[in-house]
């Protein structure tokens, strides 16, 4: 599910647990800055080894995933000049978010483990605007 502003631009893209069906799918475009997949591989499947080139990259903002491992979490998506509130999306064990553009936040709604992820190098007084 993407999650999109009043411009058009992508805020987020959900991944819930259950809509995993494909064999493998990438759901960002190629051009944004994080890239996101969701893979549903049946056994013997083998990946085959690999490694990512060095390049050179251009990041100008940082996009961030959250994957919850158990319980249930709430986030806000807000537009990126006004503060807007876009939407507010309910993510539960397995469940996943890549936010991309504008701003966030995260209420826990059940005690909850999730995995956090973020492009690097990442210093918290220069990346992150409390607004």
């Amino acid at each position: 599910m993407n999650i999109i502003d009043k411009n058009n631009r992508t805020l987020a893209i959900v991944t819930f647990y259950k809509d995993i069906v494909e064999n493998r799918e990438f759901v960002t475009d190629v051009s944004e800055e994080m890239q996101f997949a969701k893979f549903n591989l049946k056994k013997d499947y083998i990946v085959n080894k690999h490694y990512h080139q060095k390049q050179e990259r251009t990041i100008y903002s940082t996009a961030e995933t959250i994957v919850v491992l158990d319980g249930k979490i709430e986030v806000s998506l807000f537009e990126e000049i006004s503060n807007n509130l876009v939407k507010k999306i309910v993510l539960e064990s397995k469940d996943s978010i890549v936010m991309l553009h504008g701003g966030h936040s995260v209420e826990i709604l059940e005690d909850a483990k999730f995995v956090e992820v973020k492009q690097g190098p990442y210093m918290e007084n220069l990346d992150k605007e409390i607004f």
